[in-house]
């Protein structure tokens, strides 16, 4: 077994009853830090002490991916929009896209058909669904063009250029 001793130094490749006999001189335990290495590894330390430095080291890497998550990836926003939706709703979901958009999100706006809507002119729900895009306020590029999706069409929506 390669041990290393309670200061963080390598001692070498030691038998297990000589590790155990230094970590009961040291007044210390010996933890087999890795198991399936060639020899295995095992530290003098305090069983309590290392299990507190791990899970602070645990906690730390957590917080570091989330970190990462929220930098790579844009969050998208969905909001559903239906052949009969009336104006008021459309103006408050235009608005509520527009605080999205101005926040750095990405939007994703369906169109959804049910029913007799679905056998309806392709064409038409298209014009439908980008009139509903031109009642956003301010600019809006398309960053995925309108695309028939199963449960109608949709299109992704962003709200500076982004290169």
């Amino acid at each position: 077994m390669r041990l290393i001793d309670a200061d963080g130094k390598s001692v070498g490749i030691v038998p297990i009853k000589k590790a155990l006999e230094r970590a009961k001189q040291a007044d210390l335990d010996l933890i087999e830090v890795t198991a399936k290495a060639k020899p295995p590894v095992a530290r003098i330390a305090d069983h309590g002490k290392y299990q507190y430095e791990q899970n602070k080291l645990k906690k730390k890497w957590i917080e570091q991916d989330k970190e990462k998550g929220k930098k790579k990836q844009d969050e998208v926003k969905h909001t559903q929009i239906k052949p009969g939706t009336g104006e008021d709703t459309m103006q408050l979901r235009a608005k509520k896209i527009r605080e999205w958009l101005d926040n750095g999100n990405k939007v994703q706006v369906d169109l959804f058909l049910f029913g007799r809507y679905k056998s309806m002119n392709g064409e038409f729900l298209k014009e439908r669904l980008l009139s509903f895009i031109q009642t956003i306020p301010g600019e809006v590029y398309t960053a995925e063009s309108v695309r028939k999706s199963p449960k109608g069409f949709s299109v992704v929506l962003q709200g500076k250029n982004k290169k």
